[in-house]
């Protein structure tokens, strides 16, 4: 069984949801063109944090812009919204198994 990527709730314009799949990774990293492994939260730029979002929320809407997510933000919002993108993120990636040595050599 497949696992499910977790979803972030969070209101916006309407209740939505962040979530950060495959198809948000790449839109991250064409947008910024930076690798999302490389990425470092507390570095990024207000531009970067947008497209973060936005990436997060195409899932529920393909055709969502950057610009109408920007619509949605203000200094006063961006940095709860931005921290649940970053759960989302961060709640995405594989976790190290305790009992894992990691890559051989």
């Amino acid at each position: 069984m497949a696992e499910l990527i977790p979803s972030i709730p969070v209101e916006l314009d309407k209740p939505r949801t962040l979530r950060f799949d495959l198809n948000a990774v790449i839109a991250y990293e064409r947008a910024t063109g930076k690798s999302i492994r490389k990425w470092d939260p507390m570095a990024a730029t207000d531009e970067e944090r947008l497209v973060l979002i936005w990436a997060c929320l195409l899932h529920e809407e393909r055709t969502l812009k950057k610009e109408d997510v920007g619509a949605m933000l203000c200094l006063a919002n961006m940095t709860k919204v931005y921290a649940l993108a970053v759960r989302a993120v961060v709640d995405s990636m594989p976790q190290a198994k305790k009992e894992d040595p990691g890559p051989q050599t």
